[in-house]
């Protein structure tokens, strides 16, 4: 049985979540949350089970403002992404939970139509809820850009009653999923909880003033003062179309090489904040010469929402050098990265030479382990199986296998690449608190 999404702007829809959901540790892209939410907006009080909940595309344009066009293009690819994305769910016990968002999704791409089903575990969380519980209207979140503004209100309307709530700094970032991205606490209080307080101030039916609370000169807690407004109506399209920053920025996407239609798209799809800063990185990245197609890469930067913020964060401190030690650190570093990316391209061929050999090599017992582990992961299991038996005919059950030969009988692929660096081309790496490496030293050379 299937829902269709028949939501308009000017209609109502309530979003019932479980208060373990809502302080859930994730990260989704705008787009993504935008789709939970379509979802969420379909089930229904009483429904004992999920259905299929149906949306389509031209709908989902005049819901959420992404161009149409560009969405038919870009929506399988933004599925399979959210097929992969997992919730970790913790209790007050110590337990945590961790499961996909989605148990499946079909694209009908000639009907302009998607398909979506929530995993099962998320039962508890979305359906029959009669305690716990935290609910809110589609307007309030359906119009902000920022992923972190739609959580931040979320976490803040389950304490609306109450007027405040005040949460470790640590603990924010953690049930954002951004505990690796910024590093800075100020840097984190601008792109983060300053911009929530101005989206929720604009957009939502609450807002919020924030002290720092300190433990010896660091900020350890934020104290939010929960604040109501009046009703805001669903947004409409004035929120993006009218907007004069938003038509420089595309302007001058399309002058760095994106498309008219696609820059369109993108200024109503991302944050004004996300967009300067990858086509700040991109610009900069250009200019050095690292990149020779800027639209190309720029569209890559937006498209697979790369992280961009420690890097931005880098530049910043970079500006009391002078110009001819800055030009001698960049040529260093171009020649570090260039010696890295050629290590990475060799080990990568060495790694899958590896694996292939492991898996020719493979035993009945690795096929029945590999069995057995796929029966208990929901978001594969429904791909891999054909009348309660594995589908030795269907391509991803052999590309599964080998993901699960890899990181059962191969040791992490990054500490793997160290010490294999270290062995085969003496050179000695330390990772950067971005994930990516720099070279500490080698032996017997002056490099």
């Amino acid at each position: 049985m299937q829902n269709s999404l028949s939501t308009l702007p000017g209609k109502r829809k309530l979003i019932v979540k479980s208060n373990y959901l809502v302080n859930a540790e994730y990260n989704l892209s705008p787009i993504e949350m935008k789709i939970i939410y379509l979802m969420a907006m379909q089930v229904k009080k009483g429904d004992e089970d999920f259905k299929t909940y149906r949306m389509r595309i031209r709908d989902f344009q005049d819901i959420v403002g992404v161009d149409s066009d560009a969405l038919y293009v870009r929506m399988e690819e933004i599925v399979q992404r959210l097929m992969k994305r997992i919730v970790r769910v913790r209790h007050e016990n110590g337990d945590l939970d961790q499961f996909p968002f989605l148990a499946r999704a079909s694209h009908k791409n000639k009907k302009g139509i998607i398909e979506l089903k929530f995993a099962p575990d998320l039962k508890p969380h979305l359906l029959d809820l009669k305690e716990r519980f935290t609910s809110f209207y589609d307007y309030n979140v359906l119009s902000l850009k920022s992923t972190h503004s739609m959580r931040i209100y979320e976490l803040l309307k389950q304490y609306e009653k109450i007027g405040q709530r005040t949460e470790k700094v640590d603990r924010i970032k953690q049930m954002l999923g951004i505990e690796k991205k910024y590093r800075s606490y100020n840097y984190f209080k601008k792109r983060v909880i300053e911009q929530a307080q101005k989206d929720l101030t604009n957009q939502c039916d609450i807002t919020f003033d924030f002290q720092e609370i300190k433990e010896g000169r660091k900020v350890d807690k934020i104290k939010f003062k929960i604040k109501r407004q009046k009703k805001i109506e669903f947004f409409n399209d004035q929120h993006w179309s009218n907007s004069p920053d938003l038509k420089e920025i595309s302007e001058k996407m399309v002058s760095m090489g994106i498309s008219e239609k696609e820059a369109n798209s993108f200024v109503r799809e991302f944050s004004k904040a996300d967009l300067l800063s990858r086509m700040n990185y991109a610009k900069e990245k250009f200019d050095d010469g690292k990149v020779r197609d800027l639209g190309a890469y720029l569209r890559t930067l937006i498209v697979e929402e790369i992280d961009v913020s420690n890097q931005e964060e880098a530049n910043k401190q970079k500006g009391h050098k002078t110009p001819a030690k800055d030009e001698e650190a960049r040529e260093r570093a171009k020649k570090e990265e260039r010696l890295i990316e050629a290590f990475n391209q060799e080990y990568d061929i060495h790694r899958e030479t590896v694996i292939n050999k492991i898996v020719d090599a493979a035993t009945e017992k690795d096929w029945e382990e590999f069995t057995n582990y796929a029966k208990k992961v929901s978001y594969i299991r429904g791909r891999l199986f054909k009348d309660g038996q594995l589908d030795m005919e269907n391509k991803d059950t052999h590309f599964w296998f080998r993901v699960y030969i890899s990181d059962e009988k191969l040791p992490a692929r990054d500490q793997d690449f160290v010490e294999w660096v270290a062995r085969e081309k003496g050179y000695f790496l330390q990772e950067n608190k971005d994930g990516t490496f720099k070279i500490a030293g080698k032996q017997n050379s002056l490099f």
